[in-house]
């Protein structure tokens, strides 16, 4: 799979960029109903090119392909954005999102496109599951750990997940409703792509949740200051 990535997302590269030209034509036209049928074809291959790029992340880890390019990052504008990105998926199930940072946290150096895409899976799952309630995205520093730690934590006031359920969360192409008629699809990989990102990054994602009464899931990471020009921290 980590050497036929480039093989498999490519036409489906193709795909989307002749649906969107195709949709952009058509809707410049009277007949809507073949714009709808092109803005199907996009959004069914975006969804196809989510799964596939799931797939190949878990491969790119699990074949030693994986590796992180640490950057001076700002957590309070990563956290911002990927609330943008989920809000119209909270929209939809009548939920809130939100952003709160504990402190003052400084730039750090880490991966942020792979951090980003550890918080992007936690916190999309939880308005997934999440009906006309909350989600909220928070984050802290501790200073006093050797190395720092950074938590950033998604509680949810959703559906809940089972004891029994919760240790099957982290196994790779699982999900809690495994029947033909579950309400959400996917891989089952999100949770196991971030807890394989977090260990990666020195830390791990831990999980504490009650059925019929949310989920919160904490994503912990080492964090490594970076320094300003007047040699502060």
């Amino acid at each position: 799979l980590f050497t036929m990535s480039h093989e498999l997302r490519t036409p489906l590269h193709s795909i989307i960029g002749y649906s969107e030209i195709l949709q952009e034509d058509l809707e410049k036209t009277p007949e809507n109903a073949s714009s709808d049928d092109a803005r199907r074809i996009r959004g069914a291959a975006n969804h196809l090119l989510t799964l596939i790029n799931e797939v190949l992340d878990l491969s790119a880890i699990e074949s030693g392909g994986f590796k992180l390019n640490p950057v001076p990052i700002n957590i309070s504008t990563l956290l911002q954005d990927v609330a943008d990105t989920v809000r119209p998926i909270g929209a939809r199930q009548g939920t809130s999102v939100t952003v709160t940072v504990e402190g003052d946290i400084p730039s750090l150096a880490i991966d942020g496109l792979r951090l980003q895409q550890c918080v992007l899976n936690l916190a999309s799952n939880a308005c997934k599951f999440t009906v006309n309630g909350h989600v909220n995205i928070s984050a802290c520093l501790d200073r006093d750990s050797a190395p720092p730690k950074l938590s950033i934590v998604v509680a949810d006031t959703g559906i809940g997940i089972a004891k029994e359920d919760q240790e099957r969360l982290f196994q790779p192409f699982t999900q809690i409703d495994n029947s033909a008629t579950r309400a959400q699809e996917g891989t089952g990989l999100g949770l196991v792509i971030a807890q394989k990102i977090a260990q990666a990054m020195g830390g791990n994602v831990e999980l504490n949740s009650t059925l019929g009464l949310g989920s919160t899931f904490t994503l912990n990471v080492a964090a490594h200051l970076t320094e300003t020009a007047d040699g502060k921290t």
